[in-house]
This record gives C-alpha cells, sequence and structure tokens, in this order.
C-alpha cells in the first residue's frame, strides 16, 4: 500500500502531543487493528464537540456520514460509503444486521469473493500493496465494520492473511479518522480538517465513544480493550491540567472491562514519554510490552479469548 498515511491506534493516543496541544503523525508504507449495541461492559462517555466541529455536523442530513468518502477511494474512481459510514457510525449494521457471527462471516467472504472476482476479470487481480491502498478499499467496500472485524478476526478461518491485515487496516483508519487524526492516501491528507484541534480532552472522548459503539463481538478482543485503555489512560494525564484540559470538567469515562482496567492500571506505571507505539492485537504482542511486566499472572486470570463460532451454511448476500 504505497504512499498512504497512517497512525495506528496506539499512536492515536500516545502520539498526541499533549504538552504543546498538537498532534504528531507518523507515514508508514502499511499497518496491518445497525442494531446498537447492548453497550454491556463499559461506563458511559459524552462528547463535546468544538465550535468547527458543530458547524460540520450542521450540514444536511444527506452529508452526514459521507464526508469521509473521500479518503476510501475505489477502483473505479467511486468511494466506498459504507466504509466511511463506519468512520461516524461504527455501531451502525447494514451487511450483518440481523446476522449470528457466523452468517456475518460467511456473508463477509461472499462479499470478499465478488470483489476478488470482478478485480480478478479486470486483468488486474487483487494486490494488498496498491498505490494508495484503492484495492483494499475495493475488496472491503461491502463491509459494515462488524463484518469488517469478522474478516480481521478470521472468523471461520476462512480468510487469507492479506485479508485479515486489509480489514484491520480499514478499521483503523475508522477509528483515526473519528479522532480527528488523518489516516488514508497522502495525496488527500491536505483536504482533512482535524475538527478537534487542540481540544485532546475532545479528541480522546472521541475515541472513547466510537469504541464503546461498536458490536459486542469486538467488545471481546484484545484489541479493543488496548485501545480503549489508551485512550483512558490520555484522557486521565491531561483532564485535571487547566494548561492542556480545554476547558472540560473530569467525566466518568472509566470501562467497566476488568481487562481494560488491568490495562489502563500497568499503563499507569510509565510516563507518557515512555510509552512504546506499535499495535496490540495478541497476547504475545501486550506481554512484549515493557509496561506491562509484571501484570501477567493478573491477566492469565481474566483473559478469555474469543470463541468465534464456526460459520453455518453460506448466507445470501444482501443486495
Amino acid at each position: 500500500m504505497s504512499s498512504i498515511n497512517t497512525i495506528s491506534a496506539a499512536d492515536a493516543a500516545y502520539a498526541l502531543n499533549v504538552r504543546a496541544g498538537t498532534t504528531a503523525q507518523r507515514s508508514t508504507a502499511r499497518e496491518p487493528e445497525t442494531a446498537p449495541s447492548t453497550g454491556a461492559g463499559r461506563g458511559a462517555v459524552t462528547v463535546e464537540l468544538s465550535a468547527e466541529a458543530r458547524a460540520v455536523l450542521a450540514q444536511p442530513p444527506q452529508t452526514i456520514g459521507n464526508r469521509f468518502a473521500q479518503y476510501f477511494p475505489r477502483r473505479d474512481g467511486t468511494s466506498a460509503n459504507m466504509l466511511s459510514n463506519g468512520v461516524e457510525g461504527p455501531g451502525r449494521q447494514v451487511l450483518s444486521q440481523g446476522l449470528s457471527l457466523g452468517e456475518v462471516a460467511s456473508a463477509a467472504r461472499a462479499s470478499l469473493d465478488a470483489q476478488h472476482q470482478a478485480m480478478k476479470a479486470s486483468g488486474k487481480p487483487f494486490d494488498v500493496n496498491s498505490w494508495e491502498g484503492k484495492d483494499i478499499y475495493t475488496l472491503t467496500a461491502g463491509l459494515d465494520r462488524r463484518a469488517l472485524n469478522a474478516v480481521a478476526q478470521n472468523v471461520g478461518g476462512q480468510f487469507s492473511k492479506d485479508e485479515q491485515t486489509s480489514a484491520q487496516w480499514v478499521m483503523d483508519q475508522q477509528l483515526s479518522l473519528a479522532t480527528g487524526l488523518y489516516s488514508g492516501p497522502s495525496s488527500l491528507a491536505g483536504r482533512f480538517v482535524d475538527v478537534f484541534g487542540s481540544d485532546n480532552v475532545g479528541r480522546f472522548k472521541a475515541g472513547m465513544a466510537f469504541l464503546d459503539s461498536v458490536s459486542d463481538e469486538e467488545k471481546s478482543t484484545l484489541a479493543w480493550a488496548a485501545k480503549r485503555a489508551e485512550l483512558e489512560q490520555s484522557y486521565n494525564l491531561i483532564i485535571d491540567d487547566p494548561n492542556q484540559n480545554s476547558g472540560h470538567s473530569r467525566e466518568d469515562v472509566e470501562s467497566d472491562s476488568p481487562i481494560v482496567k488491568l490495562l489502563r492500571q500497568a499503563m499507569g506505571t510509565i510516563s507518557l514519554e515512555r510509552m512504546s507505539g506499535g499495535p496490540i492485537r495478541t497476547v504475545d504482542d501486550l506481554k512484549a510490552q515493557p509496561w506491562f511486566k509484571g501484570f501477567e499472572d493478573q491477566f492469565d486470570a481474566l483473559w478469555t479469548p474469543p470463541a468465534w463460532e464456526n460459520p453455518p451454511r453460506p448466507v445470501n448476500l444482501r443486495a
């Protein structure tokens, strides 16, 4: 995926220079992590947007949800609107609505197969390293976030490594854009407006609200817990400092998840400057973090890996 600006979930929380009130971005070649969610296992988070953000959201309804579409360009020049809708409505279910997790995985498999066939028929098969990620957006264009998560987690063992990586990369991009940190084609970076500016408290709250609205299956993953803990810890680092909190007052943003609580406790043992970056997707990723040393036994006693169900018979792909 050449010429793409990416920022991981860890970067979204920790690569912010909160003392200077500016954001830092890192460019890499590639980094591949509705029926409303029940909201179980978390604390409620409210979000106060800046005046600029409120002005953007005051646009006519038909433009809401698609203002991020340009950052998901497909091969044919059109935008992947379902992917962009996942920025402002990560819990919105379209392809996956009313389906069990196994059925979601089957529907996602059918959608990916259709895109693979179309790209192959054009004479240019899918290329995970395509310029500015256009093949990735083309491949995943029919997936809502719940379906993306099923692919990223390889539910049913039916997705290739490139497909898993592509889905996770898009999910990370959705979170980054939702928190005002640009991620997407480098050629489009100049169009992006960070509505949070120096309001990093608002940024962190937006990230927590985003994660709190995703599917329950995603909330059962270690990747989700790590992202939620990172954002919560970042919020706690600046909320009581009048020079950094942009006028916000402290709110109860603590997640009810025991894993999130433990990760945040571990993160609190090391300074912001010494936090290591990089995505946390697996138990090995977590235990490799220097700040997690000494917490392994507590984690092992709490952690239950998600029990992904095997997909049933294939389902008909929705139009």
